[in-house]
């Protein structure tokens, strides 16, 4: 089908749904996720944005799809609609599924017992509900094998949503009516998206924004608006420009591009319309490509190779993030050295083609018209059984692991705390002072006026630094988000904040923001001394996030750096296999340099006792029976057992009203030196391959 000027307009069977340029396109969607995954310092910064080009292809599609059903029909069969999709979706899942909780658990029982607890939200199409809940981040590496299963739920949830409602409004007022509803509401999500964040309504990463699928629809209804306004089955009533038209494509993938490389999650830009802007871009050059197919773009689009990787983009997408999981569980997660890059990509590619070839094609051409088929409500029902089945054993596997370890820990010998709190860990072995900038050793003073603010880094930290500081109160947890630091350090303050020192390490788990760390450090520039911490991790945010956090750290005169990154230069030992958390001597590394920065006074076993007996006084630990039974019958123990008991007993220990006294309790609840190793045998296990969720004892890292 031609025009007057000779340029095909449209190629396309009125009987095909599959459109070659579409599949080229979803190859460049995957290939930019994959890239981004790859944590590759400068490259595809924002591939993440790979998944919104899927989200407007699906929108198109269905809704194209839904209105040639109407048109040729006069009505919508919703039954083999959600069947379609069914079929289409979910076998792959299940395979993946099996085959990576068995090779997960061969790997880490740790990494096994989360996605566990992920099956059932992946099985129900509420991954991305439930990542929020958990308050999960989309843009950290955490070895959660089913989190990229959120976009699938996202998809799953519009098509149960949009069809019945574009199905009303098509019946009473017509295609273009549909797609202005679905603009209106693409822009209803972008705007709902900006007011969240502008109100800093989700600080802890965006996790809120992004997995959301009310902040985070405005792809697939992009997507869906153009799939309405324009039937890619007939040819146009009269030619649409050609060349200006073509220039427009040029410029929207141009446009793509450089969002990909320059844009990266930090940016406020990106919550504040960029997530709109995607799909805008995405459907000029779906339109162009496919409307005027003798345009140079489209030919590359439907290149062999790009077409090869199109039609395997679901079943990559699907295996790539299990594999990178494993690599980094193996500890061979930096993807810059091209050997592990190379392996890597190669087993994506074999574990694709292969659930490619013997699931996708087999659930495409599988047909209920076939003689001897089940009906599909019968197909869609006997899916919810075996879902529910898989469900309850998931989660009664979790119980079960649940209950052992709890059983193992009850038959933990009471841990032993030394009479004198701070004599170091024979495990922990010497640390040269030139490394650590003073003997990790010694106790100093100041501990009751400092503040310590961090993500898991500090938080592995945490048992030997309330040591080596007694009286620090330590504030870290896993994932945290340097957009967290601000919020975090008002609501400090608004608790009667009186610490005069404050230490500061955050950036591990993405960009910093630099206006929002400026704005951390004006929060904190009526402190005596501010104590920066910079970064030593293999991940694309390090260079930029410690250049920002040198640069900061000179403009204002309260603040001092820890230069954490050329301290820990090419010291392996000082990390577990992440090349990120620390080990016993990456610990008393870091601690010793914050201590010599701190500028305290040595202290004597007597009086750091009472200062972490203090801060256990004023501390509200929900485990205080359980610790209190815990702790063996030596004075000591006996007198800190007390504590726990009952925090006013420390009141006459120290002299000190309790409301005064830091919060610094967890330093006596992690001074266990000897822990029962089947007790913690998973945390050892977790520590090892440089994926900790929980805080880790000095001991307990190797």
């Amino acid at each position: 089908m031609t025009t007057n000027n000779s340029v095909p307009i449209s190629a396309i069977s009125k009987h095909s749904t599959r459109f070659s340029e579409l599949d080229g396109l979803r190859a460049l969607a995957v290939l930019s996720v994959i890239l981004f995954h790859c944590e590759i310092t400068g490259l595809a910064n924002a591939g993440f944005f790979g998944v919104d080009i899927f989200f407007t292809i699906s929108g198109f599609i269905i809704t194209a799809i839904l209105l040639k059903e109407y048109r040729d029909d006069g009505k919508l069969d919703f039954l083999s609609f959600y069947f379609r999709r069914l079929k289409r979706l979910m076998p792959p899942v299940f395979v993946l599924i099996a085959v990576a909780y068995l090779a997960t658990d061969k790997i880490s029982q740790e990494a096994s017992a989360v996605m566990l607890k992920d099956l059932p939200s992946a099985l129900f199409f509420g991954a991305n509900w439930w990542q929020i809940v958990e308050g999960q981040d989309y843009f950290d590496n955490t070895p959660r094998v089913l989190k990229h299963l959120w976009s699938l739920a996202v998809e799953e949830q519009f098509y149960f949503v949009w069809p019945p409602i574009a199905y009303i409004v098509l019946r009473h007022f017509g295609p273009r009516a549909v797609g202005i509803t679905a603009l209106s509401l693409a822009l209803l999500s972008t705007a709902w998206m900006a007011y969240l964040y502008a109100t800093g309504a989700d600080a802890s990463g965006h996790a809120r924004l992004y997995f959301g699928t009310d902040t985070h629809a405005m792809g697939l209804l992009i997507g869906a608006a153009l799939g309405c306004f324009w039937n890619p089955w007939a040819a146009p009533a009269k030619a649409p420009p050609r060349f200006g038209l073509q220039a427009l494509a040029v410029v929207a993938l141009a446009g793509l591009l450089y969002l990909m490389q320059a844009i990266n999650t930090s940016h406020p830009a990106l919550y504040q319309g960029i997530f709109l802007l995607v799909p805008v871009l995405t459907c000029v050059v779906m339109y162009t490509t496919m409307s005027q197919r003798t345009f140079f773009l489209s030919r590359v689009l439907r290149d062999p190779f790009s077409q090869w990787i199109g039609s395997r983009s679901y079943s990559l997408y699907l295996v790539h993030w299990p594999v990178f999981v494993w690599m980094r569980l193996h500890g061979h997660g930096d993807f810059s050295d091209w050997l592990v890059l190379t392996a890597s990509l190669g087993i994506v590619a074999a574990m694709a083609e292969l659930l490619y070839r013997t699931v996708e094609v087999n659930a495409k051409v599988f047909d209920l018209k076939n003689p001897g088929a089940m009906p599909k409500a019968l197909a869609i029902s006997a899916y919810a059984i075996i879902a529910g089945l898989v469900w309850v054993t998931a989660v009664q596997e979790s119980d079960r692991r649940a209950a052992a370890l709890a059983q193992d820990e009850g038959k933990a010998t009471a841990p032993a705390i030394d009479p004198s709190p701070v004599t170091p860990s024979p495990s922990i072995g010497p640390v040269d002072t030139a490394e650590a900038g003073t003997d990790a050793s010694v106790p100093v003073s100041g501990g009751d006026e400092m503040y310590a603010i961090g993500d898991s880094v500090l938080l592995g930290a945490r048992q030997h630094l309330s040591k080596a500081i007694p009286g620090i109160d330590i504030d870290a947890k896993v994932g945290r988000q340097a957009s967290e630091g601000a919020l975090a350090i008002k609501a400090w303050r608004s608790h009667g904040a009186r610490a005069s020192t404050v230490v500061v390490h955050l950036g591990t788990n993405g960009y910093i923001n630099e206006s929002q760390y400026r704005k951390l450090l004006e929060e904190l520039s009526d402190r005596k001394s501010v104590i920066l911490i910079n970064l030593r991790a293999k991940r694309r945010w390090t260079a930029p996030n410690n250049e920002i956090i040198g640069r900061l750290a000179s403009e204002f005169s309260n603040v001092r750096m820890v230069d954490w990154h050329a301290l820990s230069d090419d010291r392996p030992e000082y990390f577990v296999k992440d090349g990120i958390h620390l080990t016993q001597k990456g610990i008393a590394a870091l601690t010793g340099r914050i201590k010599l920065v701190a500028g305290g006074q040595p202290l004597s076993p007597d009086a750091a006792r009472e200062l972490i007996l203090a801060a256990a006084a004023s501390a509200k630990l929900a485990n205080a029976p359980r610790l209190a039974s815990r702790l063996g019958a030596s004075p000591v123990k006996s007198e800190l057992a007390s504590v726990v008991a009952n925090p006013a007993v420390a009141v006459g220990l120290v002299g000190a009203p309790t409301a005064t006294m830091p919060n610094a309790a967890a330093s006596i609840a992690a001074s266990k030196q000897t822990p029962d190793a089947p007790a913690l045998q998973h945390e050892r296990e977790q520590a090892a391959s440089g994926t900790a969720s929980t805080p880790m004892d000095a001991q307990q890292i190797e």
